[in-house]
């Protein structure tokens, strides 16, 4: 990418998903290990849950200082604070994502300064580019779209393929630039989750291939089945609406999407509201959330305890009994929409993570996900390639001891799952 005034250069390396792995601007260098920013061969800042941590060297000493962010309902940071409560940094926006000079300050170092703003998406300034990296393609928030087109376009031809969010910012987000998924907020604060369909011939088709499910499951479990089921996914998906709104399904799929939606609303407010990340006061985690979802449609604010009258989840902080939860559910190689996705970094002996598959398209895999058990970190619907690189990446359960009764005698085989989806 280049710049036209003097000529500057500023070089990018990404991998297949478009996630950014090196930048060159001039004579600096900066490298993206998952979290971890080096800039010319020196950590500069680890990315959080939160906010960031910053690394500074001092003589023989490292200095790590953390910075906590705020955010508004749509992603974008509002405010940067320190650890004792200072405000570090505000940004304010104009609805395309244009700061505001008059209402944005920083009383940290250049180099400190939180870059992670619109949309959580990093500002890239060098050489007064100013444009955010969204990945697959660089968003202008003065011209309030992209520079190139969507590879998707042919999906929504009758869109200008360079659009932001439907250019409607106050409403819709765009977080890859690729497929859009709509956040709505009303005066209560409510969000609202919307499922987004393209508006060509073939959306339904598409849909399936997303979403792992066939044509019958899709009326079954997310449009409740029967000829009503029928006439409501033929009226979305046939019509000229751009989203539904997931209150409007009715299948056991569609009841666990709005779990979800209960989960970033009463759930996150519940976890804000508590004020404490010691693990003693932990909520809810990803194992727990994830088999909440599985089992009842719904996110609690308590450890599972029970399932088939055998106690297993006595801890939400404890992986093994996550791994004893999954066997009441199959293992499946090809996921849909609600199933569980089990992640290690070890190759599968043990478990670091847990999530709810949501979709699979060209952006990667979307899920619903908590990670960890700070209260502080929200349930949240992401995509699979922003999780922590310390949760290492999707895998089966293996090793495991199973106990089958046999001419009623116990026999023992160890057992390894071939995928990570479990329904």
């Amino acid at each position: 990418m280049n710049t036209k005034k003097q000529k500057h250069h500023i070089h990018y390396t990404c991998d297949a998903a478009g996630i950014k792995l090196k930048k060159t601007a001039g004579s600096t260098t900066t490298d993206y290990v998952g979290n971890f920013i080096y800039e010319d061969n020196l950590l500069k800042y680890i990315i959080t849950d939160y906010g960031k941590i910053t690394v500074r060297i001092n003589n023989y000493d490292t200095i790590f200082t953390r910075h906590y962010n705020l955010t508004d309902h749509l992603g974008n940071v509002r405010v940067t604070f320190s650890e004792n409560g200072e405000i570090l940094q505000e940004d304010s926006y104009y609805p395309f994502g244009l700061q505001m000079s008059g209402l944005s300050y920083s009383q940290l170092p250049d180099d400190e300064q939180n870059k992670y703003l619109f949309s959580g998406k990093e500002l890239q300034e060098d050489f007064g580019y100013k444009n955010y990296d969204y990945g697959f393609r660089h968003y202008d928030p003065q011209l309030g779209r992209w520079h190139v087109p969507d590879p998707l376009a042919e999906a929504a031809y009758g869109w200008t393929p360079y659009r932001y969010a439907f250019n409607n910012p106050i409403k819709f987000i765009d977080p890859n630039g690729l497929w859009e998924f709509g956040v709505t907020k009303d005066d209560d604060g409510n969000k609202t989750i919307q499922l987004q369909k393209s508006d060509n011939s073939d959306d339904l088709a598409l849909f399936m291939d997303e979403s792992g499910m066939s044509k019958g499951q899709i009326k079954r479990k997310l449009f409740g089945g029967g000829k009503k089921g029928q006439a409501s996914m033929d009226a979305f998906f046939g019509g000229d609406a751009s989203s539904i709104n997931i209150s409007e399904f009715s299948g056991s799929t569609g009841e666990m999407l709005q779990g979800m939606e209960s989960a970033l609303n009463g759930g996150n407010a519940e976890l804000a509201a508590s004020g404490s990340d010691d693990m003693g006061d932990a909520i809810n985690n990803c194992w727990n959330s994830t088999i909440n979802l599985k089992t009842s449609g719904t996110v609690d604010s308590k450890p599972l305890e029970q399932i088939n009258e055998t106690t297993f989840f006595t801890s939400m902080l404890n992986g093994n009994n996550f791994d004893k939860a999954l066997n009441n559910f199959f293992n499946v190689s090809n996921p849909q929409t609600g199933d569980a996705i089990r992640y290690s970094n070890d190759g599968g002996n043990s478990t670091t993570h847990g999530a709810i598959f949501l979709l699979n398209n060209k952006s990667g895999v979307q899920i619903f996900t908590k990670n960890g058990f700070a209260n502080s970190a929200p349930f949240q619907i992401s995509n699979q390639s922003q999780l922590p690189s310390s949760y290492g990446s999707p895998a089966g359960k293996k090793n495991y001891t199973v106990i089958d009764v046999v001419k009623g005698k116990e026999v023992k085989s160890t057992k390894s799952d071939s995928s990570p989806y479990y329904r």
